[in-house]
């Protein structure tokens, strides 16, 4: 007679402890063996290519496997998205500083307006990736499960980077106002003097001026800093007129706006991971309680 060869039992406990191999775990054997594992904590994974729980292979010929799950068998998480990034937009070219009042036109000019800044840039954020399986059958197993069998979750999306748009230029300073002297009789021109010219605005690779100061002693405004606007010119101070002669102190020009500042732009969040499978190698398996299973199975 031949003689019948039993299956040899093993009891394999888990415990709580990350990427178990069941037929590392049963170390060096020989011939069928009838391997219950009782798994009471939680078996995890520290990756996304290595399930939580693995049959392992490499069990000989009419060996037994019996899974029982009272804890949680969870795959890994998967690896978060890249988060986009973001670069500001260029400042506004500066508002030229307006003229000195002169002439017949004595009051200042006004400042001139600083440019629009450019809008910034953004990239999108990237997508999680998928997460790791929990339970994979490289071997033909029963499995009874009083707990749960997860697939881990997917990585958190990437956000959205933000570009600021770039700040509007200053706007350029307005000029001093000039002084006309007229003929006490005859109302005619007789004489000006010129006012001092704006300061032109602050803008992209350009600090903000300052204004000067004309013949008539007015000043002009100076320009404006970035995203503001430039300052108004003076009116002269008051003087006696010669003898015969009456003499008019005209205003300062009003100094000119800052630009807008620039569109800021939004990348978009990336996409959460898929779950990884609850369950690789499914057509392994006989479930005689199927418990907890979340994630797809394959």
């Amino acid at each position: 007679m031949i003689p019948i060869v039993l299956p040899r039992p093993i009891t394999l406990k888990p415990g709580t402890t990350s990427n178990y191999n069941m037929r590392t775990a049963a170390g060096n054997i020989r011939g069928p063996v009838w391997v219950r594992c009782l798994a009471e904590g939680v078996v995890s994974s520290a990756s996304t290519t290595a399930p939580a729980l693995t049959t392992g292979t490499g069990w000989a010929p009419g060996s037994l496997l019996h899974l029982l799950n009272k804890g949680t068998v969870k795959g890994g998480v998967g690896v978060s998205g890249v988060h986009g990034t973001g670069s500001s937009g260029n400042s506004g070219t500066s508002g030229a500083g307006g003229s000195g009042g002169s002439g017949g036109t004595p009051s200042g000019n006004s400042g001139s307006s600083g440019g629009t800044g450019s809008a910034g840039t953004a990239t999108d954020g990237g997508n999680g990736t998928t997460g790791g399986p929990a339970l994979e059958a490289a071997s033909r197993m029963i499995v009874k499960n009083d707990g749960t069998i997860e697939g881990g979750d997917g990585g958190p999306a990437g956000l959205g980077g933000i570009g600021s748009g770039g700040s509007g230029g200053g706007g350029g300073g307005g000029g001093g106002g000039g002084k006309s002297f007229r003929d006490a009789v005859s109302n005619a021109y007789v004489g000006t003097q010129n006012g001092g010219n704006g300061g032109d605005g602050a803008g992209r690779g350009s600090p903000r001026g300052t204004g000067t100061t004309g013949a008539s002693g007015s000043k002009g405004g100076d320009g404006g800093g970035l995203q503001s606007s430039g300052g108004a010119g003076q009116q002269p101070p008051g003087s006696v007129p010669p003898s015969g002669q009456n003499v008019t102190n005209w205003s300062g020009g009003p100094g000119g706006p800052n630009g807008s500042r620039g569109t800021t732009r939004y990348g978009s969040d990336g996409l959460v991971g898929t779950r990884g499978y609850a369950v690789s190698g499914a057509t392994n398996i006989k479930f005689v309680q199927t418990g907890t299973i979340v994630g797809n199975t394959v």
